[in-house]
């Protein structure tokens, strides 16, 4: 019988050129979201409201006007967050051969942790723009941006009426606040636990338009998988997020939201140590252009 045999099998190192860097399915608010330009650290902008169109309204020939002082614009804004990753090497890197082949630690890896570092500031800042909270900055505390939630009209937020039931109509009637605002919802965030009971709303089998949310289980639709929700007035996205607050549902028109950025920077060699370091600076803050342009629902 024939035997092969391989010798010298130390040292072989085939899989260390496979890298999977996980991560990237968890920034749904910050791809979707426009992108734009800050220049103060409290962004402000301004937002107004419009009547529904009304057909009687009409007058005739020669008729007196009766003037009103017309509403006097919101006005809107957010503080800028300083986001910050670091990439560094040290002198024993630099000068050492990696497990892959590479001898250029210096060029392959520093770029490689800096652009790590830039996929993860695009995550801190999207979990930031989902559940932020705003802080003033001072002295000695940093700004902080308010998330869409902080952002969101206090009329769009409102709670379900049976506790531990989740209808159709709860849903739906966030999407027609919006849609009445003139906004065009799309896209919808929950935690994961409850992206299969919102997804089962549109099926025609019992129980429709009810579904008991205790007897989903968490593990119900996969991060960054979207399905969908049929509304009377609009179709929206799922997306599942496990940072979204608790029982927690998020809508949103993607297109009245942005990211504006005050300043984008690469600090280089700017750690004190015995290599090479980069710093990711990234300073910015949510803008939701009205804040009628999302609905929050929480689960009584």
């Amino acid at each position: 019988m024939a035997v092969l045999i391989t010798p010298n099998q130390i040292g072989l190192r085939e899989d260390l050129t496979t890298l999977d860097l996980m991560g990237d399915k968890l920034t749904v608010m910050y791809n979707k979201a426009k992108k734009g330009v800050a220049i103060n650290p409290h962004h402000e902008w301004l937002e107004d409201n419009m009547a529904p169109g009304n057909a009687s309204n009409a007058y005739v020939q020669g008729a007196t006007f009766n003037f009103s002082t017309t509403d006097t614009k919101q006005r809107m804004g957010n503080w800028t967050q300083i986001f910050q990753n670091l990439a560094a090497l040290s002198r024993t890197s630099i000068q050492s051969k990696l497990a892959n082949g590479n001898n250029f630690a210096v060029v392959s890896e520093l770029t490689f942790q800096k652009e790590k570092a830039m996929r993860q500031t695009a995550r801190d800042i999207d979990a930031a723009m989902l559940t932020g909270t705003s802080q003033v900055p001072t002295a000695t505390l940093p700004g902080k941006m308010g998330g869409i939630i902080q952002l969101t009209n206090t009329a769009n937020q409102y709670t379900n009426a049976t506790t531990g039931v989740l209808a159709w109509d709860d849903i739906d009637s966030g999407l027609t606040k919006m849609i009445e605002a003139g906004a065009d919802p799309d896209t919808l965030i929950c935690q994961p636990v409850m992206k299969g009971t919102i997804a089962k709303l549109n099926r025609t089998e019992a129980p429709y338009q009810t579904v008991v949310y205790a007897d989903q289980k968490a593990t119900k639709g996969l991060e960054g998988h979207a399905t969908f929700f049929e509304g009377s007035n609009a179709s929206v996205e799922i997306y599942a997020d496990p940072r979204q607050a608790a029982n927690t549902i998020t809508m949103f028109e993607a297109d009245k939201t942005s990211l504006e950025v005050l300043g984008r920077a690469n600090v280089e060699n700017s750690i004190q140590f015995d290599g090479i370091g980069l710093a990711i600076v990234t300073e910015c803050c949510l803008k939701l252009t009205h804040s009628k342009a999302a609905a929050v629902m929480v689960m009584a």
